[in-house]
């Protein structure tokens, strides 16, 4: 992964536009629950993050870690290579597997194509996207350490429908304890409105009496 060339001339061009387009749209009200001036300082922090291919190595390597901790053979996280990787380049293992955004774009032009190097492959689409749904929740949950950008183009499938991840430049850390959002997600999934409602108020305890 090589940076191009003035990337970050433009990118600080970009925020101090859309800074000073937060300012009249804060002024004047247009979005009263939403501070945009918070927005962007946010996506400006993300971008610094993102530029910086270092600070995505490190993440890189603890998701790395956390997945080998846990002996997890049906996730497949990229070696990252420190000592060839520099603030501008990034050098991981390559990840020979199946990019789930061209699974999705195929499936609507070829399906019969995909279906029959899926069987092939040994993979199952339901299976693998179980395995994503359980894997992120084991990031969050439990190592307190997730993914945060995981669109179809950074996902990828492999034969016996193993999982896998690429682009480590934005990561969700966890402080707190979010056994309240576990009620909530478990009370919403088997419609028990007390116990999803019971979830919500212990998840917005937990943060708002810090």
């Amino acid at each position: 992964k090589i940076q191009k060339p003035l990337v970050q001339k433009y990118i600080k061009a970009d925020v101090a536009l859309l800074k000073f387009l937060a300012y009249f749209i804060d002024n004047l009200g247009f979005l009263k629950a939403v501070s945009m001036k918070e927005v962007v300082w946010q996506m400006r922090e993300w971008l610094k993050d993102e530029l910086d291919y270092t600070t995505e190595a490190h993440n890189n390597e603890v998701l790395y870690e956390h997945a080998q901790k846990h002996k997890l053979e049906e996730v497949v996280i990229p070696k990252v290579y420190p000592a060839l990787t520099t603030t501008k380049v990034l050098v991981q293992e390559f990840l020979n597997g199946s990019q789930v955004k061209r699974i999705i774009t195929y499936l609507a032009v070829r399906p019969e194509d995909v279906y029959k190097i899926l069987k092939e492959r040994n993979i199952d689409l339901l299976e693998a996207s179980n395995r994503f749904i359980r894997d992120l929740m084991r990031q969050f949950f439990i190592d307190k350490y997730a993914h945060a950008d995981p669109h179809p183009a950074n996902l990828f499938i492999f034969p016996g429908s193993k999982i896998g991840y690429i682009d480590f430049g934005i990561i969700g850390k966890s402080i707190y304890d979010n056994y309240g959002l576990l009620r909530f997600i478990k009370g919403a999934i088997d419609l028990d409105f007390s116990l999803a409602g019971e979830g919500v108020v212990e998840f917005a305890d937990t943060r708002f009496s810090k």
